[in-house]
């Protein structure tokens, strides 16, 4: 419990370090240019390969921070859970019931832990180090589509983002490398006055997303492996526990602790997934509500998603979130049963009954486990499982189409969305209002927004986020025949 508990404890310092640490670059002296500040993702990036492209980066903090949590998230319970043995071994507990039996650490798995904590509050003390030397370059936190909104609308920078709303990453990325953006007083901007090196041109010419505008865990690729592993792993608790491969715990405990971390990252990357999506799927319905847009479900801790979203009424948003405080459960109790002998249980449930009066018989003296605790882990485990693969299951069912152009993984894929919209007008003078009252001044104004297409303030058709009534909505692969107006083109725009 107190390894899952210090690993969660990472994953929330590691969101907040990888939301901010755009903005942190960009609030340098100088700025930072878009290839290292806005078209960066780390929100979807896989966690191993996050360290090696923030090091390349020079982002220090996401580096440092990336590497502490995959370790205290996946190598300190696994660790931990083959540091601590029942002595003495299962053989000669069963042999003899009776006997006393003590708790000993393991001479290497021990070690092997304390050198991983160690590494991880070094790590923690260099990661406080680099945020108390830097700021932030923000007067409030950054939520959702209107934080975003309200940092853009003072300066020229929408200006950059023409033509952009239906590209894919790779396009947006090629325009914008070499460009250099700032932060001041919680408003985004070109630097035009610092052009880029040499050095810099020839560092990004390749991009890192993905082309594929819908996420992994909410494709086919990515939805079936994980349910085919939830249900290989489900089949193998019995096995372990109820027949002769039970000698597989017996020498290696650790390996069903490290089965159920894989299982957990699995369940992070489609709650991710998740969390990233959800605002521009209620905009893509048409007609959402002014909150929608300051929705961010990528800041919020967690513990705290899954009940804020079922105050909002996202069921499914819910039920992932929920998920996710479950898998930590079951790396608990997965852990409790890999120590204990589940034929002795078995035996014990199929008992005529005036046999369980006798002096031993208020729990098994072969484990860690009493009769009941047994059947109470086992069976709480077997409804995680159930509930992660129906869950998962449902997720894919209504989220499986794509309906973006691209991922909105990065604020330059954010801000292409609403470069052209009117709505954008709502957001003057409120780049220093928090979330908060945010809300409470686009509730005033009393619009409602979509995703779609739209006629922008140039006169033209755009696809991105705004102000109903909206001329159409987005279908992802087919080519809306808008009306636009050659007449309202502005020609020399074109390079």
């Amino acid at each position: 419990m107190l390894s899952v508990t210090y690993g969660v404890l990472w994953q929330i310092t590691d969101f907040e370090v990888k939301r901010l640490e755009a903005y942190y670059q960009l609030s340098k002296d100088g700025g930072a240019l878009a290839a290292e500040s806005i078209n960066v993702d780390y929100v979807t990036s896989l966690s191993w390969l996050r360290p090696f492209r923030a090091l390349k980066l020079r982002h220090y903090a996401v580096a440092v921070s990336s590497i502490s949590t995959s370790l205290a998230v996946s190598l300190v319970p696994t660790f931990g859970a083959a540091a601590f043995v029942l002595y003495p071994d299962r053989a000669t507990r069963l042999a003899h019931p009776d006997q006393e039996k003590v708790i000993r650490l393991h001479a290497i798995w021990s070690r092997l832990l304390s050198s991983t904590l160690c590494i991880c509050a070094f790590f923690g003390i260099v990661l406080l180090y680099i945020l108390q030397r830097r700021r932030s370059g923000l007067l409030a936190d950054v939520k959702g589509i209107a934080g975003l909104a309200s940092m853009a609308v003072v300066s020229h920078i929408l200006v950059d983002f023409a033509d952009l709303d239906v590209v894919s990453h790779s396009d947006i990325h090629a325009k914008l490398k070499h460009r250099r953006y700032i932060l001041r007083n919680a408003s985004l901007a070109p630097d035009d006055e610092n052009p880029f090196s040499s050095q810099e041109k020839d560092q990004f010419r390749e991009h890192y997303l993905s082309e594929n505008p819908h996420p992994r865990m909410l494709r086919l690729d990515g939805y079936l492996p994980y349910v085919i592993g939830l249900v290989l792993f489900l089949a193998f608790i019995p096995v372990f526990l109820f027949s002769d491969a039970s000698i597989i715990t017996t020498k290696a405990p650790w390996v069903v602790t490290a089965l159920a971390v894989c299982i957990k990252l699995g369940w992070g990357g489609l709650e991710t997934d998740m969390r990233m999506m959800e605002p521009y799927y209620i905009l893509s319905k048409r007609h959402s509500s002014s909150r929608t847009l300051t929705l961010d479900y990528t800041a919020m801790p967690f513990g705290y998603m899954p009940f804020q979203a079922f105050l909002n009424g996202h069921v499914l948003m819910f039920l992932v979130g929920f998920g996710t405080m479950m898998t930590e459960l079951l790396t608990v109790l997965l852990t409790s049963l890999a120590t204990v002998v589940g034929t002795e249980f078995l035996d014990a449930a199929f008992k005529p009954p005036e046999v369980h009066h006798g002096s031993d018989f208020g729990g098994i003296n072969a484990g860690q486990e009493t009769v009941s605790s047994f059947w109470i882990s086992y069976g709480l485990a077997t409804f995680i499982l159930v509930y992660m693969g129906t869950v998962a299951t449902i997720v894919f069912l209504r989220r499986r189409h794509p309906f973006l152009p691209r991922q909105p993984n990065t604020i330059s894929s954010h801000l292409a969305f609403i470069h052209q919209s009117k709505m954008i007008y709502d957001f003057v003078g409120t780049s220093k209002l928090s979330n908060a009252g945010m809300v409470r001044h686009l509730e005033g104004l009393g619009k409602t927004y979509g995703l779609g297409w739209f006629e922008g303030r140039d006169g033209q058709t755009h696809c991105g986020v705004d102000q109903e009534e909206l001329v159409g909505c987005y279908k992802h692969g087919m080519d809306f025949q808008g009306t636009n107006k050659p007449w309202n083109q502005q020609w020399d725009q074109y390079e």
